[in-house]
């Protein structure tokens, strides 16, 4: 018997890590949706967080091509003109590039209010966004208020198509990480 040999014994290259959490579950309802988003800054997860603004969350490609980011109104005038998806994409790479080795993130949102339709949902939330950055200047904590526009995608899941940010201490928004980060 005469065997091909295919170097069985040898070392491989290593795969590369899977790029799904096993935290993030299809949004079917607007808490999914919510914890997915939250869950994808305690994991520094892009795909996850990507999924969190598309219509069509298992698809390879985020698609959302009618994506708004209301930024704080103390954002400097012109800065966030465009911003769409692409752009929350590279913010997210940056900001989980900037934490510090061996540290995580949290994001800590508490809901304010509600108000619902069968396929749009508002939802006010606090939020406070903890971190250990490598750049001592971005700080620990980011904190205010979101106002997100959620909606129900033919397919029945939910996704951000609308996130408006609000300043509300003297603390640094997301709107200021964002400008930070961008």
């Amino acid at each position: 018997m005469n065997l091909a040999s295919c170097n069985l014994f040898t070392p491989r290259d290593p795969e590369s890590p899977q790029t799904e959490q096993a935290n993030w579950q299809l949004p079917v309802t607007i808490d999914l949706l919510i914890s997915n988003f939250r869950n994808a800054f305690g994991d520094r997860n892009l795909l996850n967080y990507m999924r969190s603004f598309s219509p069509e969350p298992t698809a390879s490609a985020v698609v959302n091509t009618a994506y708004v980011f209301i930024p704080t109104a103390e954002s400097p005038a012109g800065i966030f003109a465009g911003w769409n998806t692409a752009s929350e994409e590279n913010f997210f790479r940056r900001f989980s590039a900037s934490i510090k080795t061996g540290f995580g993130a949290s994001l800590l949102l508490t809901e304010i209010e509600r108000t619902q339709s069968p396929q749009q949902a508002q939802i006010e939330f606090m939020y406070r966004l903890r971190a250990t950055y490598t750049d001592a200047a971005l700080g620990s904590e980011s904190s205010g208020k979101m106002l997100l526009t959620l909606s129900q995608s033919a397919g029945g899941t939910w996704f951000i198509s609308q996130w408006q940010d609000v300043k509300d201490t003297s603390s640094v928004t997301f709107s200021e990480l964002k400008r930070q980060l961008r």
